[in-house]
C-alpha cells in the first residue's frame, strides 16, 4: 500500500513538472509556434564555405555575404557588406549562442538566424520533429530528375516557410513575415 501510494506520487510530481527550458529564446514562427533550436549535432553535413545573400524584407532589399563554418560541435557566421566590411558575428555551440552587430538591425535576433539555417541545411527528421513539437507539420520533396529538394513549413493548411534548395543555391521565403533571400554558394 505504501509503496503504491509513493508511485502514485511520483507519477503526479511528474507529470506537473516541466520540461527543461531551453537556454535560448524561443523563435516564433507565427503568433502561437514557438520553435525551440536543435544542437549542432543535427547538422546534415559539415560546411565551410562563403556565401551571397540578396533579398527583400517587406518593400526594402539587402545584400551581403556571410562565411559559415558548421559541424555537429557548432555553427559561426561572419556577415559583410559588399566592399568586405565586416557586418556582424554569430556563433552558437551546445551551451553558448553569441551575436554581435552593430549594422544589423536589433530586432534581428542570433535565434531567428539559426533558426532559418537549421530549417534549410539541418536533418529533416531532426527539424520536423522540433516543428511537430511547436504544432506545425515540415513537409519534404524532391524534384523528379532534378537535383532540387524543397522543405515546407505549415500551420493547419497554411504554409508560412518554403525552402527551395538546389545544389548551389537556397531559396527562402517567409510568408508569416514577409521576407525572402537567396544564398548562393555550394553545399
Amino acid at each position: 500500500m505504501r509503496i503504491g501510494f509513493l508511485f502514485l506520487i511520483f507519477l503526479l510530481v511528474s507529470c506537473v513538472t516541466k520540461p527543461p527550458e531551453s537556454p535560448y529564446a524561443p523563435v516564433y514562427l507565427t503568433k502561437q509556434a514557438r520553435y525551440i533550436l536543435l544542437s549542432p549535432g543535427d547538422i546534415e553535413a559539415p560546411m565551410d564555405l562563403g556565401q551571397h545573400i540578396t533579398g527583400t524584407y517587406g518593400e526594402r532589399e539587402f545584400i551581403l555575404d556571410a562565411w559559415t563554418e558548421a559541424d555537429e560541435n557548432r555553427v559561426t557566421m561572419a556577415f559583410f557588406n559588399t566592399l568586405g566590411v565586416g557586418m556582424g558575428d554569430l556563433s552558437f555551440d551546445e551551451g553558448r549562442l553569441f551575436f554581435s552587430s552593430a549594422f544589423l538591425p536589433p530586432q534581428i535576433s542570433a535565434e531567428y538566424i539559426l533558426a532559418d539555417f537549421q530549417f534549410c541545411f539541418y536533418r529533416a527528421e531532426a527539424v520536423a520533429e522540433a516543428l511537430e513539437r511547436a504544432g506545425l507539420t515540415f513537409k519534404v520533396e524532391k524534384a523528379e530528375g532534378a537535383a532540387l529538394e524543397v522543405r515546407t513549413i505549415f500551420e493547419g493548411n497554411t504554409l508560412i516557410i518554403k525552402i527551395e534548395k538546389g545544389i548551389s543555391s537556397v531559396v527562402y521565403t517567409n510568408y508569416f513575415r514577409r521576407y525572402a533571400y537567396t544564398l548562393e554558394g555550394s553545399w
